[in-house]
C-alpha cells in the first residue's frame, strides 16, 4: 500500500456533491517546493493536486476549509486513467 503527505494551500473552496448517495468533496492544493539547481540556486516549484475525500471526511473538509486554507493530507494515491 502506498501512503502519500501533502501539505499545501486551497486554490479554490471545496465542492461537496452527493455520488450514489454518498458525500463527496473536490478540492485542489498547491504544493510548494524549492528545489536546487545544477549551479545551486534555489528554484520556487509549485505543483496543483486535486484530491477527493469520502464520507465524513468530505463533510468536514467541505465545513471547515476555504480558499487559502493550508491542509495537512495524508493520502492513497491512485490513478483512475
Amino acid at each position: 500500500m502506498n501512503n502519500c503527505h501533502f501539505i499545501g494551500k486551497l486554490i479554490e473552496d471545496p465542492i461537496l456533491v452527493k455520488h450514489d448517495n454518498v458525500d463527496l468533496v473536490y478540492f485542489k492544493l498547491a504544493i510548494e517546493e524549492f528545489i536546487k539547481s545544477k549551479n545551486g540556486k534555489k528554484i520556487r516549484r509549485v505543483d496543483v493536486l486535486t484530491f477527493e475525500a469520502w464520507h465524513t471526511g468530505a463533510v468536514t473538509i467541505a465545513q471547515n476549509s476555504r480558499i487559502g486554507d493550508i491542509l495537512a493530507v495524508n493520502a492513497v494515491a491512485r490513478n483512475y486513467g
